[in-house]
C-alpha cells in the first residue's frame, strides 16, 4: 500500500493516489489501527477533493468520519458522514453507498441513537442486496445484529438471526474477520 501510494504520488496521478489511500486506509480501519488509518484517509480525501474524484472522495470522507467517531470525536464524525450522505445522494453516487450507510449506522450506534442507526443499516442492507455486494451484505447483517442487541436487549432471536445470516454469507466468501466478529457477538449475546 505504501509503495503504491508512493508511485502514484511520484507520477502525479491523483486518481490512483486517491484510490490507493482509500484501499490502504480501509485496510488499517479493518485492522482497527485507527491512528494509521486517519492520516492516509485524510490525505486521500484532500487530493481527491482537489481533483474532483468523487467516486472515491465520498467513501474517503465517510471513512474519516467513521474514524473520528471511533476515536471519540462523535459529533464531528457524524456531521461529516451526514454531509457525505447528502452530497452522494445529490450526485446519485450509488457506488460505495452501502458501506457509507453502514459506517453512518455504526456511528449512530456509538452515539446510542438506536432508531436512526437501525434505519441506516436497513438502508445499507437494501443497497448491498440490490447491487449484489455480498461482502458488504455480510458486514451489514453483523451490524444489524449489534444494533438489534442494543436496541432491544431482550430480542435474542433477532440478534442471533442477523449474526447467523452474516456468517452464512461470510464463511463461503472466506471473510474470516467478519465470521470472528459474528462469533464474538453471539458469545456476548449468550
Amino acid at each position: 500500500g505504501e509503495e503504491g501510494m508512493r508511485i502514484a504520488e511520484e507520477i502525479e496521478h491523483a486518481t490512483s493516489f486517491t484510490a490507493m489511500c482509500l484501499g490502504f486506509g480501509i485496510f488499517h480501519m479493518r485492522r482497527e489501527d485507527l491512528e494509521r488509518a486517519l492520516p492516509v484517509l485524510e490525505r486521500g480525501m484532500e487530493v481527491g477533493r482537489r481533483g474532483s474524484i468523487y467516486v472515491y472522495v465520498f467513501t474517503l470522507a465517510a471513512a474519516v468520519g467513521r474514524v473520528q467517531v471511533l476515536t471519540g470525536r462523535i459529533k464531528d464524525g457524524l456531521a461529516l458522514m451526514a454531509e457525505v450522505m447528502e452530497d452522494s445522494r445529490a450526485r446519485k453516487m450509488a457506488l460505495g453507498q452501502a458501506v457509507r450507510l453502514a459506517w453512518l449506522a455504526e456511528g449512530l450506534l456509538v452515539a446510542e441513537e438506536y432508531e436512526p442507526a437501525w434505519e441506516r443499516a436497513l438502508e445499507s442492507l437494501d443497497y448491498s442486496r440490490r447491487l449484489n455486494e455480498r461482502g458488504q451484505e455480510a458486514w451489514t447483517l453483523h451490524l444489524l445484529g449489534d444494533i438489534a442487541g442494543r436496541r432491544q436487549p431482550g430480542a435474542l432471536d433477532d440478534t442471533e438471526r442477523f449474526y447467523r445470516d452474516a456468517m452464512a454469507i461470510a464463511e463461503p466468501l472466506g471473510m474470516r474477520p467478519a465470521v470472528a466478529h459474528c462469533l464474538l457477538g453471539l458469545g456476548e449475546l449468550y
